[in-house]
């Protein structure tokens, strides 16, 4: 049975979460969210979602994530399917990189999408009082000068995908992302 590892990638607010776990319904894959990776940092420090974090976080929550994909690549169960999100900048890429090799060693799909989205959509997104108590970027300021001071990394190559959230709803975009992956472990 071939596996599926999909890697859903954009900055706050393009409904990465949302998308997986529409996905997830549909193909029953497990999800692995970048913001739950985060979490236990995040609760020691009672983050509201607005205020600045401490900078050495931010190793805390690498040594997280690559313990993470550590157990993804060496313990879980091989005949499951894995849909991660996370947000990229375009020099930092050797996440993307570390998640490619986990799928072509696992001889998985892997199917990298940047989801996008308009700015002030993704922005009224951001504000929502669901984010806040998931302990997520919550400001609309902060986000804006994130979003707009960001080069966010997008995947290239024969499986990877561009799509925009902005009027499409998490099931439709699931739905497109789904239909790649049929498409492409039919043609293995």
């Amino acid at each position: 049975m071939t596996t599926s590892i999909v890697y859903l990638l954009g900055s706050p607010g393009v409904g990465k979460r949302t998308v997986a776990e529409a996905l997830a319904a549909m193909t029953g894959a497990a999800v692995i969210d970048n913001h739950k990776v985060n979490l236990p940092l995040m609760s020691l420090f009672r983050w509201d979602g607005r205020t600045q974090l401490p900078e050495e976080v931010w190793d805390y929550a690498a040594t997280i994530r690559s313990a993470v994909l550590d157990a993804l690549a060496d313990i879980a169960p091989r005949d499951a399917s894995y849909i991660l999100t996370n947000t990229l900048e375009v020099g930092d890429t050797l996440w993307f990189e570390r998640v490619e090799a986990i799928a072509r060693a696992r001889e998985a799909v892997f199917v990298p999408v940047r989801l996008v989205c308009d700015l002030d959509e993704q922005l009224r997104r951001v504000s929502r009082e669901d984010r806040v108590v998931r302990l997520k970027l919550s400001d609309p300021v902060r986000a804006r000068e994130l979003i707009e001071g960001g080069d966010f990394f997008t995947p290239t190559g024969p499986t990877a995908l561009v799509l925009d959230t902005t009027h499409q709803s998490a099931d439709e975009t699931a739905a497109v992302i789904a239909a790649r992956i049929r498409t492409l472990i039919n043609d293995r």
